[in-house]
C-alpha cells in the first residue's frame, strides 16, 4: 500500500510541475498587458503581437500548401512493386511480397523504375502497381545485391513522369524530409510520412545473399515500414534525396529509418541501365577465411594465430594470376589495409580501387611475407 501511495505522489508532483509551467506562461502574457505602460504603449504591444501571430499563421499555411503541392506532384511517380514466386505446395505463382518503386526515367515507350533488390529478389514475375491502381507487367533490367538496388522496365503510359533527383552533399541534420511509399501493402498505397534528417553518412551492417556488407545510408525519423522499401525520400523541393531501404525493427526502437543516398542510387542505376550489372574489380581467386577456423586457445598456448584469406584457387588469366599469386598464399594486406575477412577484401576492392590502379598485395608464402603488384 505504501508503494502505491508513493507512486501516486510522483504522478501528482509531475502534474503539479506541468501545471505550474502553464501558470507561469499565463502570468507572463497577462503582465505584458497590465504594467504601468500608457494606453498607447499597450496598444502598440498588442498590435505587434497580432502582427507576429498573423505572420506566423501565414508562414504555417504557406509551408502546408507547399507540402501539399510537393506530395500531389510526386505521389503519381511512386509506384507499388509486387513480387510473385512459386507456391511451395502448388503449381502456381503467388504474391510473395509488396514494396515500392520510383519512376527514374521515361525513354519513349519504355519507363524505368528504381526499387530495392530485396523487394524483387527471387521473383518469378514482377508487376508494378500504378498510382491509379492499374497493374502492369515489369521486366527486370538489372540488380545489385550489395547496394540493394534494382531497375525495372515497364511500358510507358501517358502522363508518366520521372521524379527529379537532388543532392545530399549539402544536407543538414534536422532538415525536413518526406517519405512516400506503400507501407504494409497496396491497401495503404501512396502513404506519406514526414520527418527530419537525423543522421548523415551512416554505415549499417546488413546480411545479403552475397554475404555480409555495410550500406552507406541517410538516417531519418520519418516513419519507414515494411512496404516502404524502394520508395522515395524527398526534400522540400520535391527532389529524391534517397531510396528508402530499411529500418531497425525492435520493440525498444522507434524512428530509425534509412535511405540510400541519391548520388549512389544514380551511379548504380545508370550502370545497371547500361550494362545490366554493376562491374566491380575482381581478383580472380577463391579464398578461405582463416578467422573462421582459428583455434581460440592458440594464443593462450603461445602459438601464433594466423588470420587472413588463404588462396584456394587462382583463375587463369586473372589479375591475381598475372601478379604471380599462388594456391596456398595467405593474403594479409592490400596496400596498407589489413585483410582479415571476405568483408575486408570486398570493402577494399569495391570502394577503394578504380580501373588502372596498381595495388600492392602482401601475402604469406611458406610463412614468409612477399609483395605482389596487382594491376587493375
Amino acid at each position: 500500500m505504501a508503494k502505491e501511495t508513493g507512486k501516486l505522489a510522483v504522478q501528482l508532483i509531475g502534474a503539479g510541475v506541468l501545471g505550474s509551467a502553464f501558470t507561469l506562461i499565463g502570468v507572463t502574457q497577462f503582465d505584458l498587458l497590465n504594467t504601468n505602460h500608457s494606453d498607447e504603449q499597450n496598444k502598440e504591444v498588442v498590435d505587434q503581437q497580432v502582427k507576429q501571430q498573423s505572420e506566423q499563421a501565414t508562414q504555417v499555411n504557406h509551408t502546408t500548401q507547399n507540402l501539399s503541392d510537393i506530395i500531389a506532384k510526386a505521389s503519381p511517380s511512386v509506384v507499388g512493386v509486387v513480387n510473385y514466386g512459386q507456391h511451395p505446395f502448388q503449381q502456381q505463382t503467388v504474391e510473395q511480397g509488396v514494396g515500392s518503386g520510383v519512376i527514374y526515367k521515361v525513354d519513349g515507350d519504355k519507363t524505368y523504375i528504381v526499387t530495392n533488390n530485396h523487394v524483387i529478389e527471387q521473383a518469378m514475375n514482377i508487376e508494378v502497381s500504378l498510382h491509379d491502381g492499374e497493374r502492369v507487367p515489369a521486366k527486370l533490367i538489372g540488380t545489385d545485391v550489395l547496394t540493394d538496388l534494382a531497375v525495372l522496365e515497364i511500358a510507358t503510359i501517358d502522363g508518366m513522369e520521372p521524379l527529379p533527383f537532388g543532392e545530399t552533399t549539402n544536407l543538414q541534420m534536422g532538415q525536413d524530409v518526406i517519405a512516400i511509399g506503400n507501407p504494409l501493402g497496396l491497401n495503404l498505397s501512396s502513404t506519406v510520412t514526414k520527418g527530419i534528417i537525423s543522421g548523415l553518412d551512416r554505415t549499417v551492417p546488413v546480411e545479403t545473399s552475397q554475404g555480409n556488407w555495410e550500406l552507406n545510408v541517410l538516417q531519418t525519423d520519418a516513419a519507414i515500414n515494411p512496404g516502404n522499401s524502394g520508395g522515395a525520400l524527398l526534400n522540400l523541393q520535391g527532389e529524391v534525396i534517397g531510396i528508402n531501404t530499411l529500418k531497425i525493427a525492435s520493440e525498444k526502437v522507434e524512428g530509425l529509418g534509412f535511405a540510400i543516398p541519391s548520388e549512389e542510387v544514380q551511379t548504380v542505376v545508370d550502370e545497371l541501365l547500361e550494362n545490366g550489372e554493376l562491374k566491380r574489380p575482381m581478383l580472380g581467386v577463391r579464398v578461405i577465411d582463416l578467422s573462421q577456423y582459428a583455434n581460440p586457445y592458440a594464443a593462450l598456448q603461445g602459438r601464433e594465430v594466423i588470420t587472413g584469406l588463404s588462396v584456394d584457387s587462382v583463375e587463369p588469366g586473372s589479375i591475381a594470376q598475372k601478379a604471380g599469386m599462388q594456391r596456398g598464399d595467405i593474403i594479409k594486406k592490400l596496400n596498407d589495409v589489413e585483410i582479415e575477412s571476405m568483408y575486408d577484401l570486398r570493402k577494399f576492392l569495391y570502394r577503394d580501387v578504380k580501373e588502372g590502379d596498381v595495388v600492392t598485395a602482401t601475402v604469406l608464402r611458406n610463412e614468409k611475407p612477399i609483395q605482389l603488384q596487382l594491376q587493375f
